[in-house]
């Protein structure tokens, strides 16, 4: 079973996406390495940085399981 984010909920992810690419740009300017591996919990096994773009449409949707835990 899935569960659609509201609303509200995806305009935040949607911003959150848009502040993280300005900050990717703002560490490129400052000769931090461009798109490395993000520090989360637990640690990402792989990563290949690139360069592109994340656009979220106004048909666009978030999905989660509500089984995945808070």
């Amino acid at each position: 079973m899935v569960q659609t984010i509201a609303r509200g909920t995806a305009l935040s992810v949607a911003a959150l996406a848009i502040l993280s690419s300005a900050a990717v740009s703002a560490s490129a300017r400052a000769g931090v390495a461009v798109n490395a591996a993000p520090q989360v919990v637990p640690a990402v096994q792989q990563w290949t940085g690139g360069v592109g773009l994340l656009r979220l449409g106004p048909d666009t949707k978030i999905v989660l399981d509500p089984a995945g835990g808070r």
